[in-house]
């Protein structure tokens, strides 16, 4: 569980935009939701990259009916193991279809690698903080304007996003690290401010 609470990062998010801290994320005002909404956005777009700490292969086993459910929770993609499967494998509502033979139904079980999106208590402390202050620069940019955002809250994600990258490259395995060079490109290129409300890139 991270040190780090949504509370304590929406209100990092509406003081980097000039907005009065809150005591409480219920109640329905405009701006907390604004930051939720935004902080949420952002651990999605860095945890769809499939990192080492939301990534697991698991073998999917087909039901009664030869279909292959998807597995619950908040899973975001899996990928076939198997090559030969990857582009004949789509997800379809909450099951897989095989686009080859136009069928929900499978002849085999399949080991697929699952990207899980995390729960906030459920993040490495690394991981939350870093998607804190991403999500704080952007949050501070829509509702100030780029130009008028402080240094402290950039100098806050370069930190981070050093802190993240150093965690990830030295607990993820070897094949993993290479396979996620990309997204640690992205996330350097992120910190440097390149990234605009799109997300990171």
């Amino acid at each position: 569980m991270p040190i780090t609470t949504q509370l304590k990062d929406v209100n990092k998010m509406l003081r980097a935009a000039t907005q009065s801290p809150v005591s409480t994320l219920t109640g329905g005002q405009r701006d907390v939701s604004n930051a939720l909404a935004a902080l949420e956005e952002a651990s999605l777009q860095l945890l769809s990259k499939g990192l080492h700490f939301n990534t697991e292969r698991l073998l999917l086993g087909r039901n009664g009916s030869n279909e292959i459910p998807l597995p619950g929770g908040n899973v975001i993609r899996v990928t076939p193991v198997d090559p030969s499967w990857q582009h004949r494998v789509a997800q379809r509502g909450t099951r897989l279809y095989d686009k080859e033979n136009n069928t929900f139904t499978f002849t085999q079980d399949l080991e697929v690698t699952a990207v899980w999106f995390l729960t906030w208590d459920d993040l490495p402390e690394s991981a939350a903080a870093y998607i804190a202050a991403y999500a704080a620069r952007l949050f501070a940019d829509n509702a100030i304007g780029t130009q008028n955002v402080a240094a402290s809250v950039r100098e806050e994600e370069l930190n981070t996003r050093t802190e993240f990258l150093r965690e990830h490259v030295n607990t993820a395995e070897p094949n993993m690290f290479y396979d996620s060079l990309g997204t640690s490109m992205t996330l350097d290129r992120a910190a440097r401010g390149v990234v605009n409300s799109g997300g990171f890139r």
